[in-house]
């Protein structure tokens, strides 16, 4: 029977998140860029391209399920150079803080009105191994946002914050697991609480050609039980008729995968590697004209599967 761990997601749904492994420690974000920090208690992260992540704040969410959001939130990203303007235009300040960290970071914010904006503003610079960490909240006169909160958030932030290499892979903050990043002339790349995904470029993102790769909260007893896993189910659901097992070894592993041309799931595959397991799927709207479906797919589909593997959170 199949089991839910091996869902691939179409463009439009989501992967049911209670059939996700769980990690025991905080969510921990490590960008392209070379910043390692984690997300702080009582918060989420939403979305992140590797470059920059959007958090909220847990408690204070509304909104039907899978839809939530909270005033408090804000998107953290990174500067070459310190923001020449941080202390201009300020016409009532709340916050005006300047602190060295016992990790080496130094951290400036500041929160109140800017007089030439008419907005209540939050702003925030980390600098840790002379890469800077940027936090900025752009609100109504009268805030929405709890600024305690905001601020304690951008504090523990800053107190968890390490200098790491940049990278060209991307990091799950919530799985353990990592892949490669996709060339971005040809590919969005971006994350979820539950996948990473690559979106093809077709009219800015609008694509709908999308890589998705996650793990399995289920063991296997070898690859070819995974990928039957989820094989089976689209030849169940979908009428999808499999194309032949194709294999090749990864560092720790194997990928196994089928092909099935001109489908709306071109390529289906399974992945162990260190004893763990993954999924990789291409999914295409071969109804929609302005679909990307790329020659270079395949090959596409392949770096994934070849490059995905666990990540132990530094």
């Amino acid at each position: 029977m199949f089991k839910k761990t091996a869902l691939v997601i179409l463009v439009s749904a989501t992967l049911p998140v209670a059939s996700l492994p769980a990690r025991a420690t905080a969510p921990t974000i490590r960008t392209n860029w070379g910043v390692r920090f984690e997300v702080p208690a009582g918060w989420e992260w939403t979305e992140f391209d590797g470059n920059s992540v959007t958090i909220q704040h847990l408690a204070t969410r509304t909104g039907a399920a899978g839809q939530e959001s909270s005033p408090n939130q804000y998107s953290i990203g990174g500067r070459k150079t310190p923001d020449d303007a941080f202390d201009e235009s300020w016409s009532q300040l709340d916050r005006n803080q300047r602190r060295t960290f016992p990790n080496g970071a130094t951290a400036r914010w500041k929160a109140g009105t800017k007089l030439s904006w008419g907005h209540y503003v939050f702003s925030g610079e980390a600098i840790i191994g002379g890469r800077i960490l940027s936090v900025s909240i752009l609100d109504t006169v009268r805030p929405r946002f709890d600024v305690n909160l905001v601020e304690a958030s951008f504090i523990r932030i800053v107190e968890t914050l390490q200098d790491v290499p940049e990278s060209p892979m991307i990091y799950h903050p919530s799985f353990g697991m990592a892949a490669e990043r996709l060339p971005q002339k040809s590919w969005y790349n971006q994350l979820n609480p539950q996948h990473i995904a690559y979106s093809c470029w077709s009219n800015g993102r609008t694509g709908n050609t999308v890589i998705y790769t996650y793990p399995s909260s289920s063991g296997f007893a070898g690859g070819p039980e995974a990928l039957a896993d989820i094989t089976d189910y689209f030849a169940k659901a979908e009428g999808l008729k499999i194309g032949a097992v194709r294999r090749t070894d990864v560092p720790g592993g194997e990928a196994l995968w089928t092909e099935q041309p001109g489908t709306a799931r071109p390529f289906l595959g399974a992945v162990r590697r260190d004893g763990r397991y993954f999924f990789v799927s291409a999914s295409v709207n071969a109804s929609d004209p302005n679909t990307c479906t790329r020659k270079e797919l395949r090959d596409d589909f392949l770096a994934v599967a070849k490059s995905v593997q666990t990540w132990d959170g530094r």
